[in-house]
């Protein structure tokens, strides 16, 4: 049975004027797992992915200047407000605990023990 020149065309992937055409659609080896397919389908998969990676590495633009100089504000501001917090913490906690040294705490009675020996006396002789 003879095709015709659409029909192959369509097969060739061009269209009657010669034109590319593309192609949309699942292609043969969308969905299945790597262990599904054979050798040639699994080498031109994965070079078909190696050649997009490289692509996309090659293409991609480089920071501008203006984002560069951005995160290096943006970081400068961080640390500078984690010093901020921390000394204000800082200061915080020493106040409070300078005003719970100063308050009046019963203190405890020290009497002096007449009991015991003195201890200095006692080891050195």
């Amino acid at each position: 049975m003879r095709r015709s020149r659409s029909e192959r065309a369509a097969a060739s992937g061009k269209k009657s004027g010669g034109e590319e055409k593309k192609v949309v659609g699942k292609t043969k080896t969308e969905g299945k797992q790597a262990s599904q397919l054979s050798d040639p389908q699994l080498r031109k998969v994965i070079n078909r992915l190696n050649m997009e990676q490289q692509y996309a590495n090659l293409t991609k633009q480089p920071p501008s200047l203006a984002k560069k100089t951005t995160k290096f504000m943006s970081e400068i501001a961080m640390n500078v407000a984690k010093q901020q917090i921390t000394n204000l913490a800082n200061e915080a906690t020493t106040k409070k605990v300078a005003s719970l040294m100063n308050r009046n705490v019963p203190k405890l009675p020290t009497k002096k023990l007449t009991a015991l020996p003195d201890l200095a006396t006692r080891f050195q002789g």
